[in-house]
């Protein structure tokens, strides 16, 4: 398990304008991660989302990575066809 910072910015066109789009999107990060795992920066106006989730990563010249989280068994049949399963098996629940 990996223990994740995730940064993210919500265009305008996605969320709509003000603060109340602003207080939908922050209200279902909260309700996915928990309220002590979310936090919003009106200065920069990105959301910054600690979370705890099952990572896969590769890299071809350990500088550029890739990563896959696991958010659920139900995106295991779709990783399964391009990541072994062996290494799918690895992950800890």
């Amino acid at each position: 398990m990996s223990k994740s910072l995730v940064k993210m910015r919500f265009s305008p066109q996605a969320i709509g304008e003000g603060e109340a789009a602003i207080n939908r999107v922050k209200q279902g990060l909260v309700a996915q991660f928990g309220e002590a795992n979310v936090i919003y920066d009106n200065a920069t106006r990105f959301f910054h989302v600690t979370a705890v989730k099952p990572v896969i990563a590769s890299t071809a010249d350990n500088k550029g990575w890739k990563f896959v989280t696991i958010d659920s068994e139900q995106l295991v049949p779709m990783l399964e066809k391009f990541i072994p399963k062996e290494i799918l098996d690895l992950k800890v629940n």
